[in-house]
């Protein structure tokens, strides 16, 4: 279904626009609310304090990645505007393939996220273990 977003009451068609976004951030809230509960309560407190130590780096890595994908949709929508299907397409797969070195890379990383999160010892690498975990479950 397309929709034209040009014509119409525009706070009704921001509000439209906007509501995928808001249920997507709700649903990323309850995973972490979810995420704390279930390694509080069965993994232990060293586990509990690196989920809480790496949760600004995975907020940092989710909005970087939200805003590529908010560029691409921007050029996905100049191209749709223009009726360049063949433009469309392109940068669809430019994106999910942007998407897919992020996710091969991030992973790889991840020691080095964690020790920007100021955790040491046997707290650093339960960090590194969740943010490896986390990157693959983002990449999914």
């Amino acid at each position: 279904m397309t929709r034209n977003m040009t014509a119409g009451n525009p706070a009704k068609l921001i509000l439209i626009f906007t509501f995928p976004l808001l249920i997507g951030n709700i649903f990323q809230q309850f995973y972490s609310m979810a995420d704390t509960l279930i390694v509080g309560r069965t993994i232990g407190v060293n586990a509990l304090a690196a989920v809480g130590c790496t949760g600004s780096i995975s907020f940092l890595i989710l909005g970087f990645v939200s805003g590529l994908t908010s560029g691409f949709s921007i050029v996905t929508a100049q191209r749709f505007g223009a009726d360049d299907e063949k433009g469309v397409k392109k940068s669809f797969a430019a994106g999910i393939l942007l998407s897919f070195a992020i996710a091969l890379v991030y992973p790889a990383n991840a020691g080095n996220a964690a020790d920007t999160s100021g955790n040491s010892g046997r707290r650093r690498s339960v960090s590194a273990d969740y943010l490896h975990r986390y990157s693959r479950l983002c990449a999914v």
